[in-house]
Order: structure tokens, then sequence, then C-alpha cells
């Protein structure tokens, strides 16, 4: 049995802050499952902020060596509310080892196995995908400094990032951002403070293409520059591999500005530009009609439905003289519950992606149970149904949703 079954990093994500919270779950041949928790403070050893260095400043593995590096294909392995995130591949040294959340091992790696041990050693790489939300900001630097201003980010903002400029295999040279934290890596209970064996560090760099931020987090038990040789040879290698929607069906929306793909197996009903539905089946057909059934809406229970709909205009949301005032008191869970598309369930207000922008879902009991996602378009609020609700997770509906783009 492996010694580590599974490592887990809580993302560095829209909304949650660049704090990450680090949880690893070691299994021993001789004990059970441990986990391992990890709370992080931001160094200021970086270079000074503005000051842009180049990645090839640590010296590289040699070409002929990394041709004899594994493959990984992320798109695989990788189940997450947006698997088209991760269309791509890493190389990694073949003595390394590999798990699940695209978590690269050094030889050496060793994990805290139980409450009395906290000896943290060797280094891991961790390689992540979020959504962008960068394209309003001249430099990712602006970006950064923007982020925080949100009350809603959780930790204090890094003084440290510094930029950089990455070699990408398959993108040439990128701009990007790096910068280090130290983490104290406890045993299962929590420890009333880090030790020396339990201190760890951490050092990211990240980079935007389409829209989408891809992270490199190297994290070693003393100093991570010794590693950065790998970690720069594996961002080299990093390739975008194909995407399975390219030979999808695209609908395009020119009065309300969008477009979106979709299976050619399913259907579309585009007759009114402002109630456009795209479907898994006909659920007119006598195969549709022999399936379990809901009983509210009649829909077969294996039908899923995804509906665009015209923007919010103020007439439909009573008590509100514009939608974005509306969609700002919703995703703040101050919503009034009975306004739209049915009953909102506030509890279940989430951030979610749209198309580039930030947007949120919220659970409705419109049809049988339903997501309504909702994002703001200048002073409107742009409308998508997903039923039903717990379909907002399969892999294919998050593939559905990952091509929708604003078009104007």
């Amino acid at each position: 049995m492996s010694l580590i079954e599974k490592i887990y990093t809580k993302s560095v994500s829209a909304r949650r802050g660049f704090v990450q919270i680090i949880i690893v779950t070691v299994i021993a041949l001789a004990f059970g499952a441990a986990a391992i928790f990890g709370y992080q403070k931001f160094l200021k050893k970086s270079p000074a902020v503005g000051q842009k260095i180049e990645t090839q400043a640590s010296p590289s593995v040699s070409a002929d060596e990394t041709a004899k590096w594994k493959t990984y294909n992320a798109a695989d392995f990788v189940t997450t509310q947006n698997p088209a995130l991760y269309h791509f591949s890493i190389k990694y040294p073949p003595d390394w080892q590999s798990k699940a959340f695209l978590y690269f091992m050094s030889p050496d790696f060793q994990a805290p196995l139980n409450a009395q041990d906290t000896v943290f050693k060797g280094a891991f790489i961790q390689v992540q995908a979020s959504q962008a939300y960068t394209e309003s900001f001249p430099t990712l630097m602006d970006w950064f400094n923007d982020f925080f201003k949100d009350p809603r980010s959780s930790g204090p903002p890094p003084d440290n990032p510094t930029p950089i400029t990455l070699n990408i295999g398959s993108l040439g040279k990128i701009d990007g951002l790096q910068y280090d934290q130290e983490i104290c890596i406890q045993a299962p209970k929590p420890l009333s403070k880090c030790t020396a064996d339990s201190t760890g560090k951490s050092l990211t760099k990240l980079f935007v293409h389409n829209n989408v931020m891809y992270h490199f987090i190297l994290t070693s038990e003393d100093d991570p520059i010794k590693y950065m040789p790998i970690l720069d040879d594996m961002i080299s290698a990093f390739k975008l591999t194909s995407n399975e929607t390219a030979n999808w069906k695209t609908y395009t929306n020119t009065k309300l500005g969008y477009s979106i793909k979709y299976p050619s197996t399913w259907l579309i009903n585009n007759d009114s530009e402002d109630d456009v539905y795209i479907r898994n089946q006909n659920f007119a057909t006598k195969e549709s009609q022999a399936k379990p059934r809901y009983p509210k809406s009649g829909y077969p229970q294996d039908y899923i439905y995804i509906r665009i709909l015209s923007n919010i205009n103020p007439q439909e949301v009573p008590g509100y003289s514009k939608p974005i005032d509306w969609y700002k008191d919703l995703a703040s869970k101050k919503g009034k519950v009975n306004d739209v598309e049915g009953t909102l369930d506030l509890n279940t207000v989430n951030n979610f992606s749209l198309g580039g922008k930030q947007s949120i879902v919220v659970k409705s009991s419109y049809d049988e149970v339903m997501a309504l996602l909702l994002t703001p378009v200048d002073e409107d609020v742009h409308r998508i149904l997903i039923s039903p609700y717990e379909k907002l997770n399969d892999a294919e509906v998050s593939r559905i949703l990952s091509t929708f783009k604003f078009t104007q």
C-alpha cells in the first residue's frame, strides 16, 4: 500500500483569496488514515514588487532528460465542477509519484503518519486550473491587487507577489506571478504551535491563458528553490490537449449576445431568441414516455435541459428598480425568496463562472428542483436554468456551460 492515499489542497480560487488550506490524508502500512491540516502565512522573501524575473534564472534539466519523463493527461483523471478547464498534459520525473488531484511527489516525500509524528520531508507539486477574472485589468498585478479589496476574500493579501515570465512549451513566453508562503503541517490533532520539523515552505507560479488561470504550487520541507529546476521544466512541458467539444454544434444568439456549444446528440429549440432550450432527448417520443417521470413537470427522470432566457428586466423583479441590484442582494444571500423562477433557496447561493464572468448559482423549486445560474451583464442579469439541479455538476453539462461565451 502506498504511503499516501490522498492529498487534497483547497485551491487558490475566486472569492476565497490566495490563502490555501492544505489537507493531507496519509495511509501508513500499519496505521489507519490520518488527516493533515495546514495553515499559512505569507512571507516577505520574494524580489521587490514590480521586478520581473525570468524562470530560466534557475538551472534546467536537459531536454534529453525531460524526454524520458512521464506524461500526465489531466483530462483523463480530473473530475471537477468544470472539467473542461483541465484539457492539458504535463510531464514529471520518472522517480516522482503522481496522485489524484494533480499531485506529484518527490522520491523522498514523507508526511506525518499520526498525532505524535509531525515530520514533513521532501516536496510535492500540485497543478490547478480555475476560471480567471482578469480581462478587466491591464496586468495580472492589477488584478491581484484589486482582488483582495473584496471583503469576501479570506485572509490578508500577500505583499510579495513578483511578476515573472514563464516559458510554456506549447504557448511560448507568458507573463505570470510568483509568490511564496510558509506552511505548518500538522498531524490529526491541531498543534499548539509549529515546530521546526512540521514547517514547510511553498512557492506558487501562475499564469492566465484563454480566461483560465493555471497554478503550479511547489511545497517542500525547507527551501523550494532546490526543486525549482523540476518545477520550471514541468511548466515548460505544459501542453494544451484537444478539446472534445471541437466537433460539437454551435448556437449563436445575436440578440442577447452569446454563443454556446452542445453535443451533436443533443437537441435545441431556438424558435425564440429570448427562450432557448438545449436538451439531451426528445421527451415526447414513445421511448421517453415509457421512462419514470417527475411528478411535477412530467419530464423523464433522465431528462436534462439547459434553458437560456432573456435578461431580467425591472418588471420581473418586484421591489427593485434595477435587476443588477437584485443580483447583488441575492449574491449576498439577502435577496427575496419569491422573485423569479419559483422559490429560491438562499442557503444554496454559490459562486460560479460563466463566459469568463463571475456569476452565482442558486437552487430553485421551478419545475422539480433546478439550478438558476445568474450573470451580471451591464445593468441586467443573464439567466440560465439547468434541470435537474443535481446535474449542475454533471461532466457533460459542465463541458457545455464551459463553452458559453458573451459575444458583445
